[in-house]
């Protein structure tokens, strides 16, 4: 056995081998496909070159970002650099698309099943949006340049880091894991630390002093200047390939290959529309924040304070953190989130969830050192019905090497049938990262046990970015589609969020999460009264929350569809404040690279997966008939069927309030996303700050 569990991936120079490999079958298979008349067989033999190279390509991503060893990262490097070559051939082949085109018209077609005419369809459309129906060459160089610039851009945000200064009396209001091991010779010594982006949004969050919280916030902000260039000339890349295929701008070429397809102005005024609507429940949170700073730093009212971005993450937890004091005084530290959430009670969690909804087992067991990168890697091996499943590895702690991201999910082998005449599927293997704080066992254990995890925890938010991210692992794990192209996440982005946040919501849920959230030392089952607190504290600031979420959506559409950068940021200061932001902010945001123009679609899919939780499960989120829906009609489908039928199956009971709805095909999403903000922030109580001061 090798690594992720595959008997061909022993030692760093198989990964080359296996690109090799992989490219001499995908040049077989492009030869075969065009030889062909139109028949199914070219579809499967379609699907196989999607097949092998997102294996090769995932695999290779996956080694880059999770790794130690530099033997392993230095071929991936090499891998990467050769899979771009590799695409690039791919787009350019143009008789690849005349092949499938040929099949599309040909008196086969409607013969074929619904999903693999739809398949078929949906390889034409991402043909068309690479340009590779084209014969100019210019269209594909366009697709090759892109991809190395957010490679490039992502690199920069990885290894990117700041300096700051400190006297040596500001030690003490640096948080204790970011101090520096040497400190200056001499007390007046201006002390030097280099910090990543996450380190110095740790000091925003968590240092007393407001002018070290300025300097980090201004420095956060910075941090990646080197990107604001390589921004430009991938948004201007992106502006080419969309001109030379026929649209005005990349966010109206990106959004027509969407499974929800729209016209971006109305998405822009759509998405300000939904701002408006948490825009007093926005302003109030504003004002208890600011309200909090005044009580700390303003002396006299004379000269009252203002609200800084370098305040608003800092004050916001200290009043969250004051409500905790109110309402949990008779719970002391034997309560603490991590008390309940240790990694043990969590994988016995989702066995319960997986068992309870879906009719799916889960053996649970440390990965053996082959198939391994690190001493801690958890796998979980999923069944049903007695059947194997799919693999999940779970690496949940931060190491040196290790990429500095949030949770992430590797798809390193997608299920598909295994050939046209089988009705066995592709045994699929994914990876779920976290960067949570490495335990000491992790550290000084060569031989880390299940055991060991039952000490150690993680907070009530750590628990949802889990869980999150465990929706796209089981998403990717439980598809049943036909093709490897159309299978789990391999969907439409505005598809692909939805699952993931379903999976947030449960444990938002009292009775599941009580069912396995026992302390670690007396099993005491973790109360209600505490349990409310954690639910209502990720509320607190609900509509700041958005606010972010819904400023980064406008901002990645606008620099998509404005003349430049400089135009964009004009218009997006005009529709709303953003204190939040401070420099080239934008340098640092993930997204514009991997999801250009698409980030909207994490308001979009959180609406929607809201109404779904709203509908289904929020009367019991154990609930076997609504799991039944949410797997029969989304988990398993992935691409295979419209993203208006899949969603429409599950919110049949909710769309009859939608006047001119008559069947499930006839759904709004971006209507249910505005009525949805509508609707949530319209009976949010306002606090009222008199009421708030005579408590203190």
């Amino acid at each position: 056995m090798g690594k992720f569990g595959l008997p061909y991936l022993k030692a760093a120079s198989d990964l080359l081998f296996l690109f090799q490999q992989n490219s001499h079958e995908i040049q077989r298979l492009q030869s075969l496909i065009k030889s062909r008349p139109p028949c199914l067989e070219q579809l499967y033999d379609l699907d196989e070159i999607s097949n092998l190279s997102s294996l090769t390509g995932d695999i290779s991503q996956a080694i880059s970002d999770l790794f130690p060893h530099e033997s392993w990262k230095e071929a991936s490097d090499t891998v990467t650099n050769q899979m771009f070559i590799l695409f690039d051939d791919l787009n350019k082949d143009h008789g690849l698309y005349t092949s499938l085109l040929s099949l599309k018209n040909s008196f086969l077609f409607p013969s074929l099943t619904q999903s693999q005419q739809l398949f078929a369809i949906s390889l034409l459309k991402e043909f068309e949006k690479e340009g590779t129906h084209l014969t100019d060459s210019i269209v594909k160089d366009h697709s090759l340049n892109i991809l190395k610039l957010q490679s490039q851009y992502l690199n920069n945000i990885d290894f990117s880091k700041a300096k700051l200064l400190f006297a040596f009396e500001e030690i003490e209001s640096i948080p204790m894991s970011l101090i520096p091991e040497r400190l200056g010779d001499k007390y007046d010594d201006l002390i030097e630390v280099e910090y990543d982006k996450e380190d110095l949004l740790s000091i925003v969050n968590h240092s007393e002093s407001p002018k070290i919280r300025e300097r980090a916030w201004k420095a956060s902000g910075n941090v990646n200047i080197s990107n604001k260039a390589v921004l430009k000339s991938l948004i201007s890349e992106r502006k080419q390939l969309a001109n030379s295929l026929g649209f005005e701008n990349f966010a109206e070429y990106s959004m027509q290959y969407k499974m929800f397809s729209g016209n971006v102005k109305e998405l822009i005024e759509n998405l300000v529309a939904c701002h408006g609507y948490l825009e007093p429940k926005l302003k109030n949170e504003y004002d208890i924040i600011l309200d909090r700073k005044a009580l700390n730093e303003q002396i006299s009212r004379k000269n009252p304070v203002k609200l800084e971005g370098w305040d608003i993450s800092y004050y916001s937890q200290r009043y969250i953190d004051e409500i905790k004091t109110q309402k949990l005084k008779n719970f002391t530290k034997h309560y603490n989130d991590e008390n309940f959430f240790t990694f043990f009670n969590i994988f016995e969690g989702i066995k319960e969830l997986c068992s309870s909804l879906f009719g799916i087992s889960i053996e649970i067991c440390m990965a053996n050192t082959d198939e391994a990168w690190s001493n801690d890697i958890v796998k979980l091996a999923f069944s049903k019905n007695g059947s194997l499943i799919g693999y999940l590895y779970m690496d949940l702690f931060q190491r040196n090497n290790k990429a500095n991201r949030g949770a992430s999910n590797y798809n390193i082998v997608c299920p598909k049938k295994v050939s046209i005449n089988s009705n066995e599927h592709q045994i699929p293997i994914s990876v779920l990262s976290c960067n949570f704080s490495r335990p000491a066992f992790s550290k000084e254990s060569l031989y880390v046990t299940l055991d060991d995890f039952k000490n150690q925890g993680i907070t009530y938010n750590n628990l949802i970015e889990l869980f999150h991210e465990l929706g796209h692992s089981i998403h990717s794990l439980v598809s049943q589609s036909e093709f490897q192209a159309f299978s789990g996440t391999r969907v439409p982005l505005d598809l692909a969020e939805i699952p993931s946040h379903i999976f947030e919501k449960f444990v938002t849920d009292y009775n599941y999460v009580s069912r396995w959230a026992l302390h670690k030392l007396n099993n005491e089952k973790i109360p209600n009264e505490l349990f409310l607190y954690m639910t209502d504290s990720i509320y607190i600031f609900k509509a700041l929350k958005n606010h972010i979420q819904l400023s980064f959506s406008l901002f990645d559409l606008l620099i998509h569809s404005e003349e430049n950068i400089d135009a964009a940021l004009q218009k997006f200061n005009g529709f709303f404040e953003t204190k939040e932001f401070g420099g080239d902010w934008y340098c640092n945001l993930h997204h514009l690279a991997e999801y250009g123009s698409s980030y909207y679609t994490y308001v979009l899919d959180n609406a929607l997966s809201a109404v779904i939780w709203e509908t289904a499960f929020k009367k019991s989120a154990i609930n076997a008939e609504a799991g039944n829906l949410l797997y029969k009609h989304l988990l398993i489908k992935g691409g295979s069927e419209p993203g208006k039928t899949q969603i429409g199956n599950i919110l049949s009971p909710y769309m009859v309030s939608q006047e001119g709805v008559t069947n499930i095909n006839d759904i709004d999403p971006f209507l249910i996303m505005q009525h949805w903000y509508r609707t949530h922030f319209k009976d949010h109580e306002l606090v009222i700050l008199e009421d708030l001061r005579a408590k203190y």
